[in-house]
This record gives structure tokens, sequence and C-alpha cells, in this order.
């Protein structure tokens, strides 16, 4: 059996382990960007130390599902072509859907291995995310102690943290907890502990 695995972000590298063991012919990951900070293994790295051909196109074209593909590859046969998404289709679709699924509070995330060939999927009730930055993990105070919970679960590290200016600085929370409604507006270190 041979495959094309296409793939990114840990979960890449993680799905390309499992496959070493089959004839993969080439690896198509996401090209990283320049202008990107990148906290996460390399899908292009795991194939070249195992000499694994690596195309790393700066966009791939979008094909209607029936349309055939072109280029030097497109005459390998195909049996199956599988997707795998890290979340339950169609929600949450795009870049980073683990990281966006916390972000908004979800209290499960599913995973999804559909058929590329799958037409069937109604997109509508779904939701489809980008990238996220560094300046995504700026804490509005304005929001709810659920969502800035969350942001903070959601950029904790490996990545720069959720984080705020203040007059001395910049501000950056490690690990939040959401507390009962306390009267007034409270401020107060323990130890390594800010409350407020």
């Amino acid at each position: 059996m041979s495959a094309v695995v296409f793939g990114y972000h840990n979960v890449g590298v993680n799905f390309l382990s499992v496959l070493l063991g089959i004839n993969i012919r080439l690896v198509v990951p996401h090209a990283d960007s320049p202008s990107e900070n990148i906290w996460l293994n390399s899908v292009a790295g795991l194939a070249a130390e195992h000499d694994i051909p690596v195309v790393a196109p700066k966009n791939l074209p979008q094909r209607r599902n029936h349309e055939a593909p072109s280029g030097p590859h497109a005459r390998l046969p195909l049996l199956a072509c599988y997707n795998m998404n890290g979340s339950l289709l169609p929600r949450y679709r795009g870049r980073v859907p683990v990281s966006w699924a916390v972000l908004h509070g979800e209290t499960q995330i599913d995973w999804s291995i559909p058929t590329c060939r799958d037409t069937d999927m109604d997109l509508s009730p779904g939701s489809c995310f980008s990238g996220r930055s560094a300046e995504d993990g700026r804490i509005d105070w304005s929001d709810s102690a659920a969502k800035a919970h969350n942001l903070v679960r959601n950029v904790m590290h490996p990545y720069p943290g959720p984080f705020a200016d203040t007059a001395k600085g910049r501000l950056v929370l490690w690990r939040t907890m959401i507390c009962d409604e306390i009267d007034g507006a409270l401020v107060k270190a323990i130890d390594e502990t800010v409350i407020l």
C-alpha cells in the first residue's frame, strides 16, 4: 500500500508517525510562514528524517470534490482519501480546531475522519476558523470570567501565553480558576497568586 500524506501541527506528526510502516510516496504540509513563531512539531521534519519527499506549497488550489487533480502525482492510483480533523465536522473546520473549541468553552472535543469525496456533509451548521496569532492572547477585561479562563487554557505553554499590558509592563497569566462571584473589585496577592 502507498500513501500521500497531507498534514500539519502535532496532530499531523502523530498521524504520520503511525503511517511510517507503509510506503509513503509524498508528504504535503502547510508551508510555514516566516512571520509566524512555530511552537509545534514539524511534519516536514519528520518526513525528512525518513527520506520521504516533501512538497510544501504556499497555497493549495481549492478543488470541488469530484474535480480531477493535476500535477506529477495525479497519476497515483487512488483507492481512498481520508481527512483527519480535530473536531466533529462540520464544526471548527480550518486551522487549530482544538484551540478554537477550547476558546469557545467546549467541554468535549471529537475527531472526524471523513472521506475526502464525501459530498453529503451539510456545512450550514458548521463553523470555520483561521490560525491564531500571539495578539489573539490579549485578555479583554470586559469579557466574562469564563471567556478569560478559556483563553488562558487555550494559549498556555508552549504558546506565548495570555497577556494584558499594564502601566508596569506586560502581565502574562499561565493559570486561572473561576471562583464564586465576589462583591466589589478585589486584587490580592498570595504567594505568587494574584486574585482579581
